[in-house]
């Protein structure tokens, strides 16, 4: 069996509301459903997508507003990289990033090839990434997005993940998944970042890896950032979301930061059970 590329990941949201304010009326991302986590039902499960929430398309969170600070670390999720068309598109983005206050860190080039990458963080600290997918991730856009098509997130372009070590990582996501290492580079601490990509490879298919033998274990809770939450929110009303319409939902996902491969033959959402070994837990 072949994996095809990155199907969701999962977070940690402490704050509902506004967490849909900003990737739906900010990324313009499309809210595609509101569930709830089935080990705690009184957590809402937001899943965030393209017009359809197709496959490779989806960031997802729990709402738990008791969740304590994030701990950057070892073996935690580091970034989440999303595609854009172009440079052009990252230049419209961080005009954009300006407009409504968002923390970010300027168009970046990285690795030999020079891919273009604007870096930047949720009102509550979540580190994110645009990187330039030159058109070769096909999507569908949200029609009622406030961004206009031609500069609309495509999808899931890529994880980073971090690890003291490299070896056993590399040997799960290369004799276990079916991974291959297609190239390495410096991340900005000066670390090596390997990249390793399943399927046809490229956009949508890519785990990096920085190996951070320097860095304590972390603990991938809600993040936090209070001067950021507070400046985005004076930016943009936030969106209510109703603690009365909880309802229970077939779609399975309840570990707290994971992600999910797409499979050949079946790139379908049911691929989130938390049990199935397309899912690698951090």
């Amino acid at each position: 069996m072949q994996l095809e590329g990155l199907h969701h990941v999962t977070a940690i949201t402490g704050d509902a509301s506004l967490n849909v304010a900003f990737y739906t009326q900010v990324l313009g991302l499309h809210l595609v459903k509101k569930t709830v986590n089935q080990d705690d039902v009184s957590a809402y499960h937001l899943f965030y997508g393209d017009e359809t929430g197709s496959p490779g398309t989806e960031l997802t969170f729990f709402d738990w507003p008791m969740a304590g600070p994030q701990r950057p670390g070892a073996g935690t999720i580091s970034a989440i990289a999303f595609g854009v068309n172009g440079r052009a598109a990252l230049e419209w983005w961080v005009q954009r990033f300006d407009s409504f206050k968002v923390s970010h860190e300027g168009i970046q080039t990285r690795g030999d090839a020079g891919k273009a990458v604007l870096a930047f963080r949720d009102p509550e600290g979540q580190r994110l990434e645009l990187v330039d997918d030159e058109g070769r991730m096909n999507n569908h856009p949200w029609k009622a997005s406030p961004v206009p098509a031609s500069m609309a997130i495509h999808g899931l372009y890529a994880v980073r993940i971090t690890a003291k070590a490299l070896d056993h990582t590399a040997m799960l996501l290369t004799e276990t998944l079916g991974f291959r290492q297609s190239g390495t580079y410096q991340s900005e601490q000066h670390s090596t970042v390997y990249v390793f990509e399943m399927g046809t490879g490229g956009p949508g298919t890519e785990i990096h890896l920085d190996v951070r033998p320097d860095l304590p274990f972390g603990r991938p809770t809600r993040s936090t950032s209070a001067n950021q939450e507070e400046c985005f929110s004076r930016s943009l009303p936030t969106a209510p979301v109703s603690r009365q319409t909880k309802t229970r939902s077939t779609w399975a996902s309840a570990w707290p930061f994971h992600l999910s491969w797409s499979h050949t033959g079946k790139r379908s959402r049911r691929t989130c059970d938390p049990l199935s070994p397309f899912n690698l837990l951090l």
